[in-house]
């Protein structure tokens, strides 16, 4: 029941928030490839890996931006430090395109809500 209602979250967050027209603009993405934008809207900072392997750090209230091969990627993220909260999910990462991953706090902070959406260019 937890999972349905984080998913509906989810749902709510990604109709209500959109994308920053301008946020992301300033990353061009590498030709061939597709980009991950990690979104971290919380005041944390948040370990990033992508099919198992460690894809960096991102501190809090900032992005990381990661160039990849366009396919399926397991993405998992993990609370640096006391690893309280965790994301895991399969993201589509598109040739040419910026997936963005926004990752921010439920209200009653003891998980994420994540939404991902495609950003237009």
């Amino acid at each position: 029941m937890k999972t349905l209602r984080i998913f509906a979250a989810m749902m709510i967050l990604a109709v209500l928030v959109g994308c920053d027209d301008d946020k992301f603009d300033g990353h061009s993405v590498p030709v061939g490839t597709g980009s991950l934008v990690i979104d971290n809207k919380t005041f944390t900072k948040i370990n990033v890996f992508l099919d198992g392997g460690s894809a960096g750090r991102v501190g809090d209230f900032d992005e990381l931006f990661i160039d990849a091969d366009p396919g399926v990627y397991r993405l998992v993220l993990d609370e640096d430090g006391s690893g309280d909260r965790a994301f895991a999910e399969d993201v589509d990462i598109l040739e040419g395109r910026l997936t963005v991953v926004e990752v921010d706090l439920i209200a009653d902070g003891d998980d994420y809500s994540v939404a991902i959406f495609l950003h237009d260019r």
